[in-house]
């Protein structure tokens, strides 16, 4: 996927298609306010798979530690947002 290509939404979505691919977890149990430990129960090791194909897909680096401090589905999908908009940002001034 291209940076200047993803809208938030498009990183909710392959977010939602990842924890279906790697933890079975249906798109309606990710809900904004499902935190990745309670609700959502992802173990650490399906949370690194995640992170791997986060990362490849989109060209970012995602900081292992930043998104366990984070939690809840809605912080993490705005983290990555954000980190491809940096992304953006810097490609563009190259």
């Amino acid at each position: 996927m291209k940076a200047e290509d993803l809208t938030r939404s498009a990183v909710e979505t392959l977010l939602r298609d990842l924890l279906w691919e790697i933890c079975n977890i249906p798109f309606s149990a990710a809900t904004d306010s499902a935190s990745i430990d309670n609700e959502l129960r992802i173990e650490s090791s399906q949370l690194a798979q995640i992170q791997v194909e986060v990362e490849d897909r989109l060209d970012v680096s995602v900081d292992f530690l930043t998104v366990l401090r984070l939690r809840q589905f809605r912080e993490i999908v705005d983290y990555i947002y954000d980190l491809t908009l940096t992304r953006k940002v810097s490609g563009e001034s190259q």
